[in-house]
C-alpha cells in the first residue's frame, strides 16, 4: 500500500527552526516514510538527523510507542 502524500510534512527550506531547537541545514533524503534532514541541535551543539511529520503521523507514532511500552 502506497502512503499518501498527505502523510508527509512539506518540504522545508534550510534555516527553518523546528521546536525552537533544530535548525535545518539540508535535505538528506526521502523515502517511504518521509523526508530526512540534516539539522543542528541548538541545545546539544550537535548535528542530527531529523524527520519531521505532520500531526496525524506524530500522533500515530506516539500512540504506537505508548501501546508497545505496556
Amino acid at each position: 500500500m502506497q502512503p499518501s502524500s498527505a502523510m508527509f510534512a512539506p518540504l522545508l527550506p534550510p534555516g527553518t527552526v523546528l521546536a525552537g531547537r533544530f535548525t535545518l541545514q539540508r535535505l538528506e533524503g526521502r523515502g517511504g516514510m518521509g523526508l530526512v534532514y540534516q539539522a543542528w541541535d541548538g541545545h546539544t551543539g550537535r548535528t542530527v538527523a531529523l524527520k519531521p511529520t505532520n500531526p496525524e503521523v506524530a500522533f500515530r507514532f506516539t500512540r504506537e510507542a505508548q501501546i508497545l511500552s505496556w
